[in-house]
């Protein structure tokens, strides 16, 4: 899906379609280096010599819990570690105020994972791929890097110390960052669908 046809289809007017979105992406924990784009890739951080997955989501009124991932992220594991303990629960929860969107990285369109959703009625946001500036969770991630650089904790503490911070990142922020998305959605179209300064 190309970004005028995303903005097109899901930015409305109001703004107010962002307030029930669930949003999520994973990193992999420390000090950041691109290693490629939304489309499959994950951005690294490493702390020192060790480095942690992490996955979380966001809302404007409330953040999951930060799931720290052994190993790389499979289908298998997204839906056992993430799907099931988190996402199918927070459905259930907030029907029919739920909408999920994904960073459209291969575990997260895997067969299984596509097919246990629809099963369980799951409404799954399509996500133009490539669209780190329309996705305010980076932000999000750049604030929790920011707080473990400020912290720079060693290797042995790296999983406390981050699942300590985000608990600690403020939901005003959070909810500020999801009320943002209207002026995001502008400014690419603004943009004819190019990079923004989001």
């Amino acid at each position: 899906m190309r970004h005028s046809d995303f903005l097109k289809s899901s930015c409305d007017n109001s703004g107010t379609m962002w307030w029930s979105i669930i949003i999520h992406e994973q990193k992999v924990g420390g000090v950041l280096a691109q290693l490629g784009d939304d489309d499959g890739f994950y951005d690294v951080y490493e702390v020192r010599t060790c480095s942690a997955t992490v996955w979380a989501g966001i809302t404007s009124q409330r953040k999951t819990d930060l799931v720290i991932v052994d190993g790389s992220v499979t289908a298998r594991s997204y839906l056992r570690d993430i799907i099931e303990p988190i996402i199918i629960p927070q459905f259930c929860q907030h029907t029919p105020n739920f909408l999920f969107m994904d960073a459209n990285a291969p575990p997260h369109r895997a067969r299984i994972v596509t097919a246990r959703l629809q099963e369980v009625g799951v409404p799954h946001m399509v996500w133009p791929a490539m669209s780190p500036d329309l996705n305010p969770i980076e932000h999000v991630w750049d604030q929790l890097k920011q707080r473990l650089d400020d912290r720079t904790p060693p290797p042995r503490e790296l999983r406390v110390a981050l699942v300590e911070e985000w608990n600690a990142l403020p939901q005003n922020n959070i909810m500020r960052l999801v009320r943002s998305m209207r002026r995001r959605c502008q400014a690419v179209i603004a943009a004819n669908g190019g990079n923004t300064r989001y």
